[in-house]
């Protein structure tokens, strides 16, 4: 199984049964879900990405205590600058379309203040193709990968 910050707390504790009993420990936000119906009905809505944020933490760091823990490495397509715990900012491409707003200009802005080592995560029901190759045209590096079926996350450093 392929760990993302889009994979459900239900199918990490299937497939990786040990991370459930560890988890009051990286997330203790969820240490008040001790009833099991409903820590068992969280789990099957709550991405480890949304866990973090309503626990306070890195979405990133805790991605990658889950996969040490797990022997889960990244994708073996990942360019070497790749790391989730360096994400900076994070775009939601879908929600910025529905609002008739086109990201392009927002990835752009962001991109260009990008400090050495630090990424830009977009993330989009597509591949947006034409914006990596702009991207690319502007300097960036850029990896994008299917987090889950039609499911994107795209990302950009600065080289």
């Amino acid at each position: 199984m392929n760990v993302s910050l889009d994979t459900r707390l239900s199918q990490l504790w299937q497939d990786y049964p040990e991370t459930e009993a560890r988890w009051d420990e990286w997330a203790p936000g969820f240490a008040q879900l001790a009833n099991p119906a409903m820590r068992s009905a969280v789990a099957r809505a709550t991405s480890i990405e949304m866990a973090a944020k309503l626990c306070g933490l890195n979405p990133g760091e805790l991605l990658n205590r889950i996969r040490e823990a797990t022997g889960a490495k990244r994708s073996p397509d990942a360019p070497a600058w790749f790391d989730d715990a360096n994400v900076a900012e994070r775009i939601d491409a879908d929600a910025m379309l529905a609002t008739g707003v086109h990201p392009v200009g927002r990835v752009r802005q962001a991109a260009a203040s990008l400090a050495p080592g630090r990424l830009l995560e977009l993330r989009s029901s597509f591949r947006p193709d034409p914006l990596i190759e702009l991207m690319r045209r502007e300097g960036c590096e850029v990896y994008c990968v299917e987090t889950s079926p039609g499911r994107h996350a795209t990302y950009f450093t600065r080289t």
